[in-house]
């Protein structure tokens, strides 16, 4: 264990008992009133037990302040090629599908030298290090205000992309005020020509008992749209498959998956993955019916999800989470994504860091 200043921080590897560390991290999140979805402790378990690989290379610290547990950071040694050079790095543990990472923290917390005690606990590791990578940190995440307090001198940041989401407004006309009109008819226009198809409903699952079948028939749905085609649905990519099933089935006893579904005579033919915490509606994954594209049956289910969150008592924004195209015809806000690259003065680092400053430079 290392101590600095008042904080104590302690590693875990992915091989011992990880129990005291999760334990500690839904500690940590239940203070939290709205958490990603990556700084839930389920989104790391799930993923390193399905996959014994990553469970070997993670690492988690654990920081306390006055012996109670206070942030978890979760990282992973790898080599980086920048420049011509290998560096020996850590970053935040598993760069996900979904372009977005965090440590966790107690929110408002003076995180004034938590930085340094990172780096000084991870200098008595055996891995080599020149740098470390806070990978995909949304601007206002835990990773921004550690960096915000502690205003390191070798810190070089990248900008990388954007993550989108809507406000929830008191109606659904106040929140899609924004959107334009020949968007708003065609989404009427385009809800009526499948009315004229046959009968259809839309359906919502949150309790566990349903998960299970509501998430095949997402699998299912996902892949009989382009995905399917180009083998990218989540039922041919088994290793994440299974790593969706797990976290399903850990996030169900807490009510915070949902799968959105609408159906035309019964059948699904759109179906949306999202994890709900506190009051931000994750948007993982959606599909649809390729048969029905011409409908946009994705675009109808969301825009009755929008219908249902706004006004909602809890849910006050839907994530897009990424920043793809197809978001903007929602007139969504947006926060800018960043990879900070902190440089450790050692030869190769205050190398990395000069020839990272001048390639900045030359961009200019």
């Amino acid at each position: 264990m290392k101590v600095q200043n008042r904080y104590q921080l302690r590693i875990f590897r992915g091989r011992e008992d990880l129990g005291m560390l999760f334990e500690a991290w839904k500690f940590i999140g239940g203070k939290m009133q709205s958490p990603c979805f990556v700084q839930l402790p389920e989104w790391t378990e799930a993923f390193i037990s399905v996959e014994p690989e990553a469970r070997s290379r993670f690492r988690g610290i654990l920081v306390s302040k006055e012996e109670k547990p206070f942030a978890v950071i979760p990282l992973e040694h790898y080599s980086l090629s920048r420049f011509g050079l290998r560096f020996g790095a850590w970053r935040l543990f598993w760069p996900n599908d979904m372009g977005i990472n965090d440590l966790v923290c107690e929110p408002g917390s003076d995180l004034d030298g938590l930085l340094d005690a990172i780096i000084e606990t991870l200098a008595g590791e055996a891995e080599p290090f020149d740098l470390i990578l806070f990978q995909n940190a949304v601007e206002g995440s835990s990773v921004s205000a550690m960096l915000e307090t502690s205003k390191p001198r070798r810190k070089v940041s990248v900008y990388s992309h954007d993550s989108k989401y809507v406000l929830c407004r008191s109606s659904y006309q106040s929140t899609l005020a924004g959107v334009s009109g020949k968007f708003k008819r065609n989404i009427r226009r385009k809800l009526r020509n499948l009315n004229s198809l046959g009968t259809i409903s839309f359906e919502s699952v949150r309790k566990d008992t349903d998960l299970e079948k509501a998430f095949g028939e997402f699998l299912r749905t996902e892949a009989s749209s382009w995905k399917g085609n180009a083998r990218t649905a989540l039922l041919y990519d088994h290793a994440l498959r299974r790593f969706y099933e797990e976290l399903t089935e850990r996030l169900a006893t807490n009510r915070k998956c949902v799968i959105d579904t609408l159906r035309l005579n019964g059948e699904p033919i759109a179906a949306q993955y999202g994890v709900i915490t506190g009051n931000t509606y994750h948007l993982l994954k959606i599909g649809y019916n390729d048969e029905y594209k011409g409908q946009s049956p994705g675009a109808l289910l969301l825009d009755h999800t929008i219908q249902i969150c706004s006004g909602h008592p809890v849910i006050r924004k839907i994530s897009f989470v990424t920043g793809a195209k197809w978001n903007d015809d929602w007139a969504p806000q947006k926060l800018s994504v960043f990879n900070h690259y902190i440089y450790r003065e050692t030869l190769k680092g205050g190398l990395g860091l000069l020839l990272h400053s001048l390639k900045r430079l030359a961009i200019r």
